[in-house]
């Protein structure tokens, strides 16, 4: 009888086992897209900002002088004749945020990017609450900028100039789903330029 009677347990157990183990691989399979796409936006975010604050910083540090990147070139009433864009002083602005912008990377904390579990399984109710999901960043595959100038009409004989830095980035996190990359481009304005010709004596707006 007693034998029996561990026998059925085993079994219980076992059946209880393979329950659990059901219902962890259902859960995996189930939320483990929201789990990755929740992790992507939150590392895309935070990618986001870190090169917002590397540009911000580089702009306003005083290891070079950003101010005169665009040059204007005139002739000898004042009239500007020509825009230039100092190359160097981009480049010297590039190279320098990409070098800030790794170092800020690296120093992005797994708390900062954690996912917490209501906000993944209901987030009508849950959102923001439970145990944290870990998600880090484990390493920045590529990183590149260019920069962008558009011109666009600003008022009477004014056009403004602006010129904007994308910046791409390509890296690797991980989370308990496993890994994945993101990529993530974030435009930046580092300068803005009006340029004011001759205001005429009078102008026709046309539809």
């Amino acid at each position: 009888m007693n034998r029996k009677k561990r026998n059925r347990r085993r079994l219980l157990l076992l059946v209880l086992l393979a329950m659990a183990l059901l219902a962890a691989i259902l859960v995996h399979y189930r939320y483990a897209p929201y789990v990755r796409q929740a992790a992507k936006t939150r590392v895309t975010n935070a990618v986001s900002n870190a090169v917002n604050e590397a540009v911000d910083e580089e702009i306003v540090s005083d290891r070079a002088d950003y101010s005169g990147m665009v040059v204007l070139e005139k002739d000898a009433t004042g009239a500007v004749t020509a825009v230039r864009t100092d190359m160097a002083q981009a480049n010297l602005l590039k190279s320098q945020t990409m070098e800030r912008l790794d170092q800020m990377i690296e120093d992005i904390r797994a708390e900062e990017l954690s996912i917490s579990l209501g906000s993944v399984l209901l987030p009508e109710f849950f959102s923001g609450r439970g145990p944290r999901v870990p998600v880090r960043i484990v390493s920045m595959l590529t990183s590149d900028a260019d920069f962008y100038t558009q011109f666009s009409q600003a008022g009477i004989n004014q056009t403004l100039q602006r010129i904007t830095m994308t910046v791409k980035i390509k890296v690797t996190l991980m989370t308990p789903v496993g890994t994945q990359t993101a990529d993530v481009s974030t435009d930046t304005v580092v300068a803005e330029t009006v340029i004011v010709g001759t205001v005429p004596d009078s102008y026709f707006q046309l539809d």
